[in-house]
């Protein structure tokens, strides 16, 4: 599995998830990010005096999946993002393990086993009877 963090501008979100959605890529993750570096900072006047906000706003986008999905995802996500200016995209890949779900709900009821001996005195009653 690969797992990949892509920091695009806010304005080039919507062309990447259009063409994402045009592959049949699903499962995306998107999180608002402040970003400073190569892109330029905004000019704001704020009472009467010209301040720097040296901060971008951009996008990040996570997609987790098969390693044969990767490479076209990264080359779609650098053909509607990058724009040739710095700053305009910037994509990480990982290595990613799979993780058994039915193996990790056994496994967190095992660390709390106050947690795991209620949930199981529980069962069967009917929800107005717990608290």
């Amino acid at each position: 599995m690969t797992k990949i963090e892509a920091v695009v501008r806010e304005q080039r979100v919507g062309p990447v998830l259009e063409r994402l959605g045009l592959l049949g890529i699903g499962g995306l993750s998107v999180y608002p990010v402040k970003s400073a570096g190569h892109g330029e900072g905004r000019r704001l006047a704020i009472r009467g005096r010209t301040v720097v906000v040296a901060f971008v706003r951009k996008v990040m986008l996570e997609w987790c999946g098969p390693d044969e999905l990767a490479h076209s995802i990264v080359r779609a996500i650098r053909h509607c993002a990058d724009a040739g200016e710095p700053g305009d995209c910037a994509i990480f890949l990982q290595s990613a393990d799979a993780v058994d779900t039915d193996s990790t709900e056994a496994g967190s009821e095992g660390h709390n086993p106050a947690l795991a001996a209620k949930r199981r005195s529980h069962e069967g009653l009917p929800l107005s009877r717990i608290s």
